[in-house]
């Protein structure tokens, strides 16, 4: 019951504090992954999260990595995902490291949505202690709404 009021309560404050989206808003976006466009040459997967950062979109979009700081196998994502276990490449517990393009994103430590949960918005997180989570401790991922998103 408390932590559906406390997801209730953040849903709320998301849609209420987003700003409504411009069309340009991808390429603003841009300039919050600056840092990590800078440190790529040479990085296992540069071609990867190069493309993932540089191509236009308007849909929510998250790439999860098996390893901390963007190593290992990659996944990328659209929409919520129930179960990580279930993805590709059996995700669950093994995210390490994330990178959002659009859209915020609650993480949660197990499946179908329960135990902890972290919010993770526009941005770059090469570890699990960057979104205050424990290590590889995801196994479902919640697209949250916002004003203006389809």
């Amino acid at each position: 019951m408390l932590r559906t009021l406390l997801l209730a309560a953040l849903v709320a404050v998301c849609l209420s504090e987003k700003v409504r989206r411009m069309p340009n808003e991808g390429a603003s976006n841009l300039s919050k992954h600056a840092d990590l466009l800078a440190t790529l040459d040479g990085h296992p997967n540069e071609k990867i999260i190069r493309e993932f950062l540089m191509k236009p979109t308007q849909i929510p979009q998250i790439i999860l990595f098996e390893h901390g700081s963007y190593t290992g196998a990659y996944q990328i994502h659209t929409k919520s995902t129930e179960n990580l276990h279930d993805s590709e490449f059996g995700f669950g517990d093994r995210l390490d490291s994330c990178i959002v393009k659009e859209g915020n994103w609650m993480l949660y430590e197990d499946g179908y949505y329960t135990n902890r949960m972290y919010v993770v918005e526009v941005g770059d997180y090469p570890d699990p202690q960057s979104w205050l989570g424990s290590s590889d401790g995801i196994s479902s991922m919640r697209l949250l709404p916002c004003a203006g998103c389809e």
